[in-house]
């Protein structure tokens, strides 16, 4: 199959032939030194062979090191000489891995194992879901080259076995074997250690984030029509099981005001989508505001391999964790990136501004974070100014859609809707205004 097709399709296709029941499955924790201290990651192999894996199944794991280097020997053709270093994200174990031809390897296996009922974790639909999503991501990317071109050498689903069935090793985890890109990955240490020369947003950053903008993403016809249908169904998926958002409180009075919510936010959506006659409309086609694009959903340097050049810049070599990417028209997308802070639009002006930073409130540092997003965004804009007025063009509807999104992270989800309906309100006395005047 084409891979803009793979990718069209990935959330509806992942269905596995035997699918759990939906139970809860553990999210496995990096293992412990005997003293109780996180171990390292270096000397795999060593320990494997001399039985004290730190994956051992007595430790509480299902992992099985020995048959997850035959599986990569057997479907390589190579011969695993080494394991260096092994690491662990939010979903996935890495594994570092050298071989007899030369070639340095990453395996990455996931931390949950779906033929583990166990107590807290993670719902397998959506993880199958995930992994396919991003698989044909890699496959449809690969065109685009560096530093998209990171589609793995093999990869295999995790596989539920039937009840009662024997279980092959680490046969319930999803595995992805890729070839080491050059250099390593940046997490936020190695971006503090970068001078402001360095950091290059004009060389690297915003170039990349331009080219994901642009990239043609074929599904359905991207009309005004098809957008309102999918911000419509995201408006009554969230408001359709009601008092479930009203823990302690009184579910009639709650539920009559999330239909309020509903209500207002379905008036501001079919006022705010740029319609015919309209200035935006004139400005924009349609295929242009509503054209797909391919959304990271978490697109910032830690899910990013970085490697110096001649000069001792830096140059990223690749854009990896697409799990939790989408497929959304571009007037929805957002384009954030994330450094040691959040560096993100304002909702009501696009000014770029900045959130959830880490590395403190000093003046230097919040100097730092507003001079991080500012040549950011003039870059991206620079680069891509028809997006940012696609941005433009569809600032409400992308708050009502990016606040549906995020309002499960609310402690109080009523609270947090009213503010939303009384921002609404407002648009839609601003809108209405405009349409009369």
């Amino acid at each position: 199959m084409d891979p803009m097709c793979q990718l069209s399709r990935a959330r509806s296709c992942s269905t596995p032939a035997h699918e759990p029941e939906m139970k809860d499955l553990i999210v496995e924790q990096w293992p412990l030194n005997p003293d109780g201290t996180d171990w390292d990651g270096t000397g795999l192999m060593p320990r494997v062979n001399s039985g004290q894996c730190p994956f051992d199944q007595g430790l509480g794991y299902s992992i099985d090191i020995p048959h997850l280097v035959r599986e990569i020997e057997m479907h390589l053709e190579c011969s695993v000489t080494d394991i260096p270093h092994a690491s662990f994200g939010a979903s996935n174990f890495g594994f570092a891995i050298t071989t007899a031809d030369g070639r340095t390897l990453i395996a990455r296996l996931s931390r949950v194992d779906t033929n583990r009922e166990v107590a807290a974790g993670t719902d397998p639909l959506r993880a199958r879901s995930d992994d396919a999503f991003e698989l044909a991501a890699y496959n449809a990317l690969y065109a685009l080259g560096e530093p998209f071109d990171c589609r793995p050498l093999y990869s295999r689903d995790a596989d539920t076995a039937p009840a009662h069935a024997p279980v092959a090793p680490n046969q319930g985890r999803r595995v992805f074997v890729f070839v080491k890109a050059d250099g390593h990955p940046y997490r936020y240490g190695h971006w503090r250690e970068l001078t402001a020369e360095q950091k290059a947003w004009e060389r690297t950053l915003g170039g990349d984030a331009r080219r994901l903008t642009s990239f043609p993403v074929p599904a359905v016809e991207p009309t005004r029509g098809f957008c309102m249908a999918l911000v419509r169904a995201r408006i009554e998926a969230v408001f359709a099981t009601g008092g479930d958002e009203a823990e302690g409180k009184d579910v009639k009075d709650s539920n009559a005001v999330l239909d309020g919510v509903r209500r207002t936010l379905l008036r501001l959506l079919s006022l705010s989508l740029p319609r015919d006659g309209s200035e935006q409309r004139q400005k924009h086609r349609e295929a242009e505001l509503y054209r797909f694009v391919l959304d990271h959903g978490d697109f910032g340097i830690h899910n990013m391999t970085l490697a110096r050049d001649d000069d001792d810049m830096p140059r990223i070599t690749s854009v990896f964790d697409w799990e939790h990417g989408c497929v959304v028209p571009a007037i929805l997308s957002e384009p954030r990136m994330i450094t040691t802070a959040d560096l993100v639009l304002s909702a009501d002006y696009l000014k770029p501004i900045f959130e959830r930073w880490g590395d403190g409130s000093a003046p230097d540092k919040m100097a730092e974070y507003r001079n991080d997003t500012a040549k950011y965004y003039k870059e991206l804009f620079k680069q891509a100014p028809e997006y940012e007025s696609i941005l433009g063009a569809g600032r409400d509807v992308r708050r009502i859609w990016i606040s549906l999104r995020d309002h499960r992270n609310r402690q109080d989800s009523i609270a947090y809707f009213k503010q939303l309906e009384t921002w609404a309100k407002t648009r839609i006395a601003i809108l209405e205004t405009c349409d009369r005047s």
